[in-house]
């Protein structure tokens, strides 16, 4: 059986103490109002992660979520999302789970909710699969950080 974004990131942290850290689990009702506002529903794991982690940071990745802190746009898969479907880079059946700058996006389709593909989305449209749901993207994300992290 797959691991679940919980257990991704539990041990992440055993393996790389501090290379970890998430907001917190954002108030009932926030993801729900998250999905109102994209005009989605998020896929099972996915609203999982929101509702116990809200966001994170993996090393150097930023996985956007449910961020209500002062800088709540740094975090806000919301704002993201709203950004780059006005910037015409993605469809309204996608959102942005990440991103590494300006250039390129962490893009994650979502029909109904199934968890769907992520995928990079660059500035020019290109981009490859990064997982086939968000858990598999997740741990992409953690088997990348940690090899950054270890320096291999």
């Amino acid at each position: 059986m797959p691991l679940t974004a919980a257990e991704l990131l539990r041990a992440c942290s055993e393996r790389a103490p501090g290379l970890v850290s998430v907001i917190g689990a954002p108030p009932p009702g926030a993801p729900s109002a998250a999905e109102q506002a994209l005009q989605l529903r998020f896929a099972d794991e996915y609203r999982a992660f929101l509702e116990q982690f809200g966001a994170a940071e993996v090393g150097t990745c930023r996985i956007y979520g449910i961020d209500l802190s002062s800088e709540a746009e740094t975090l806000s898969v919301v704002a993201h999302t709203l950004q780059a479907r006005a910037a015409g880079r993605i469809g309204p059946d996608e959102l942005v789970l990440a991103s590494w700058d300006d250039l390129t996006l962490e893009v994650q389709t979502v029909t109904g909710d199934r968890d769907g593909p992520v995928r990079e989305v660059s500035l020019d449209g290109s981009g490859e699969l990064l997982g086939a749901t968000f858990v598999d993207w997740l741990e992409y994300v953690v088997r990348e950080e940690l090899d950054l992290d270890e320096g291999t």
